[in-house]
């Protein structure tokens, strides 16, 4: 074996997002919005952000291609209506410029595209092995866990 690099892709290999950077999918409600409210339509989004969600999304788009995805993405106007809500929390988080700055680094894809590193709270991670019937009938995503 020689010191190159073998120029065969691996099967966990995913291409890279804008820029040449890697691609993180978050998950909109659940982990960006709180979602506590439920739900009540696409387009109807009540409810704060998850504690500590805008700033590391801010993080985020210094270093990643951010994707926010959700089951409303397939709408065009739910997904205009998770840009305009995060926008306006940006906003009152750290000004119009500085939400103007996050917002132009962060996609609304209408589908999941898959991604370097996804953060969703309804999924497991597969680790090679599947889940007893319990698990997934038990299984609950954070916020219950808070009540």
């Amino acid at each position: 074996m020689t010191d190159k690099q073998d120029p065969r892709p691996r099967a966990w290999d995913v291409p890279p997002g804008r820029d040449g950077r890697m691609v993180v999918e978050l998950d909109f409600d659940g982990v960006i919005h709180d979602y506590t409210m439920g739900w009540k339509s696409p387009r109807h989004i009540d409810g704060p952000p998850v504690q500590g969600a805008l700033d590391a999304l801010i993080r985020y788009t210094q270093h990643f291609d951010v994707a926010i995805v959700s089951a409303r993405s397939a709408y065009f106007l739910a997904r205009r209506a998770m840009r305009r809500w995060l926008r306006g929390h940006l906003v009152r988080l750290r000004g119009e410029a500085k939400a103007a700055e996050v917002l132009s680094r962060i996609r609304f894809p209408r589908f999941k595209q898959g991604g370097h590193f996804g953060l969703d709270d309804r999924v497991q991670q597969f680790k090679g092995g599947f889940p007893h019937i319990k698990q997934i009938t038990d299984f609950e995503p954070w916020q219950a866990r808070r009540r």
